[in-house]
């Protein structure tokens, strides 16, 4: 695998996205650092001799950057496939330091881990989504009536909905 150092810009819209949900009470500028120091452990892990060249300056520059990013607020212009998107990019790059990246909800205080982007990217579905996500059944089995969902999902994002769920 590879990884790069994802931009202050995407690393905030990431972490304001996270902090948008009612029930958490952590503050963007928190986690946006989170993020950033589990991206630099990915870096550290599959280039140590060379991750401190990703960044001009130096890592408190660059997380200085970050939180200035935070700062400028949400990016309206962003839906929730693009922020869903960006939560897989952060993921693939920040996964490389397997101990701390798998380490479970212990360490979220610290880095924002795979737990952590999970939760994330959970969240950008069922915030953005919350009407369908309601309607959708917890369970499924023949014997449930179905409901129109999976269809209304795919309405919304503009799938031809035959070739998805085949036509009867």
């Amino acid at each position: 695998m590879s990884a790069f150092l994802c931009m202050p810009e995407h690393l905030a819209q990431l972490a304001i996205a996270f902090c948008n949900d009612r029930y958490e009470t952590a503050e963007p500028r928190d986690v946006v650092s989170q993020m950033l120091a589990m991206n630099k452990e990915s870096l550290k892990a599959r280039y140590p001799d060379s991750f401190n060249e990703f960044v001009e300056g130096s890592w408190q520059d660059y997380e200085a950057k970050c939180i200035a990013a935070v700062c400028k607020g949400k990016d309206l212009a962003l839906g929730w496939v693009d922020l869903y998107k960006m939560a897989q990019c952060f993921s693939y790059q920040s996964c490389e330091n397997q101990s701390i990246w798998e380490g479970g909800y212990q360490i979220g205080h610290t880095f924002f881990n795979a737990h952590r982007c999970e939760l994330l990217k959970d969240r950008i579905v069922s915030n953005n989504n919350y009407a369908a996500y309601e309607a959708a059944p917890w369970g499924f089995s023949e014997h449930i009536p179905r409901y129109d969902t999976a269809i209304n999902i795919m309405d919304l994002m503009g799938a031809d909905v035959n070739s998805k769920i085949g036509s009867h």
